[in-house]
Order: structure tokens, then sequence, then C-alpha cells
């Protein structure tokens, strides 16, 4: 982000300016840490809770008494957890494409 006129404003050199490949890093990992990584470690642990979604648990179900509902959404953890990731691929770019410029300085950022 560059100060321009009072303005803060997102350009292609910017950590969070969103592309294709960020955007298909984020939901590749999402999907993969939150729905097949995290669930697997947890069954391993606790028999009676299944959680989806990985910092924060998305969707959830677990043992219940017969009257009640025991399955759990939240739109806010999974919006905090898409953001969570795109953090994390922002990071990874990033840090990629610096050491990709390290190693040969004639490679655009």
């Amino acid at each position: 982000m560059k100060l321009r006129e009072g303005v803060m404003k997102l350009d292609r050199d910017s950590f969070l300016f969103p592309s294709y490949s960020k955007v298909i890093v984020t939901m590749m990992l999402f999907l993969v840490f939150g729905f097949v990584v995290w669930p697997l470690v947890i069954s391993r642990i606790l028999f009676d809770f299944y959680p989806l979604g990985f910092p924060l648990p998305v969707y959830a179900t677990g043992y219940c008494p017969p009257d009640y509902v025991c399955i759990e959404f939240s739109w806010m953890r999974l919006v905090i957890d898409i953001c969570f990731w795109y953090l994390v691929t922002s990071a990874i770019i990033k840090l990629v494409m610096k050491i990709r410029k390290t190693r040969n300085p004639n490679i655009p950022m």
C-alpha cells in the first residue's frame, strides 16, 4: 500500500493486493486444513465432537441428548478463517517472491 494524496491505495506491489494465485492458494489451504487435516486430528483426540474449519470451527457437530440440535454454523468464523488463510497465503507468496528475487535479480516482483 502506498500513501497517495492522503488516501491509501492498493497497487500490484502491495502485500494484500488480490490476485488469482492468492485466491486459489487461500481456498486450497482453507479446504485442506479446515476440512481434511484438522478434523482428522480432532477425531483422533475427541470422539464426540466433529469440527470443520481451522483455526476456528466454522461448522461443528457433536454428541447431544435426543431433544437438542447440536449442529453449529457461524458466518463470522467463516469470514475470520478465510481472512486468516488469505494473510498466510499473502505472506507465503511474498516470501517466495523475495527468495526468487534474491536468487535471480532479473525476475520482476
